[in-house]
């Protein structure tokens, strides 16, 4: 097999390659743990602190918060080019309120895309809404139906909840 570089570069300059493209890695992943560990050291700081215990918490809790709003922002753009996975994660977003007011008869609209897009276990879980009159009207045999079309597309719970 040939060498890529051959085609690329002269035979000497080949030989410097080699060197330089390790310096370059060594560089870039000096410069990769610099950007990482100056926020952990500045955050760490900062709870340290703080002599309670509760000042790491709220610190994650904040965090974690800001995370499933950017998450529940990249679900949505998804979600809009037609994503049923992130219809279906969104909708989770919405039907526990993480990152996003909490917003039950959206979640199931977003389950609906998602289970009408080939997500399975939104199907089982727009069921489960309608069984437990979450956010859409009682309706036991859609619900069954549900549960159905989740178990005909390989969802362990959907077939589960069938048997109930």
């Amino acid at each position: 097999m040939r060498d890529p570089l051959a085609v690329l570069l002269p035979r000497s300059h080949r030989l410097m390659a080699l060197p330089l493209g390790l310096a370059i890695l060594a560089a870039c992943a000096c410069a990769c743990q610099k950007q990482i560990a100056a926020p952990l050291a500045r955050s760490t700081a900062r709870v340290k602190m703080r002599p309670d215990a509760t000042a790491e918490h709220s610190l994650t809790d904040r965090r974690k918060t800001e995370n499933a709003v950017l998450v529940a922002l990249l679900h949505r753009k998804r979600c809009d080019a037609g994503d049923a996975l992130s219809c279906a994660e969104l909708g989770a977003l919405y039907a526990a309120g993480r990152g996003v007011a909490k917003d039950e008869a959206l979640a199931a609209e977003l389950y609906s895309k998602a289970c009408d897009g080939g997500h399975a276990h939104s199907c089982v879980n727009l069921g489960f809404m309608h069984m437990e009159e979450r956010g859409v009207a009682r309706d036991d045999a859609l619900a069954a139906e549900l549960y159905r079309k989740g178990c005909d597309r390989k969802d362990a719970t959907g077939c589960s909840s069938l048997r109930c």
